[in-house]
């Protein structure tokens, strides 16, 4: 649990600081799916690290002791892969105006 609230602050940093880019939070298309990736990407982390605490894992309580087994890791990690493409997607990527040959 403590790494989700690791991750948590991780996001909102880098939330803030990509959203800091965006001049008058006009955002592009691609920007706003980003946006909602990053949120998900979170959600799947949480759903999968906390599986047993939800009763949703294979130790569902109070029978077991919740254990942080290899399917909840995979779990984390597909969370955060879709968290890197949705930051991937918020940066403002501009495309660079075409400046004359300079002389010689």
């Amino acid at each position: 649990a403590v790494f989700l609230v690791g991750l948590a602050l991780i996001l909102m940093g880098g939330y803030v600081s990509l959203m800091a880019f965006w001049q008058n939070g006009e955002r592009t298309i691609a920007a706003d799916i980003g946006q909602r990736l990053v949120a998900t990407g979170y959600v799947i982390a949480v759903f999968s690290g906390m599986a047993d605490v939800f009763g949703l894992g294979t130790r569902p309580p109070p029978d077991y002791v919740p254990y942080f087994g290899p399917l909840q890791a995979a779990g984390v990690e597909i969370g955060q892969a879709i968290i890197v493409v949705g930051f991937l997607l918020l940066v403002p990527y501009r495309q660079r105006k075409n400046l004359p040959p300079p002389e010689a």
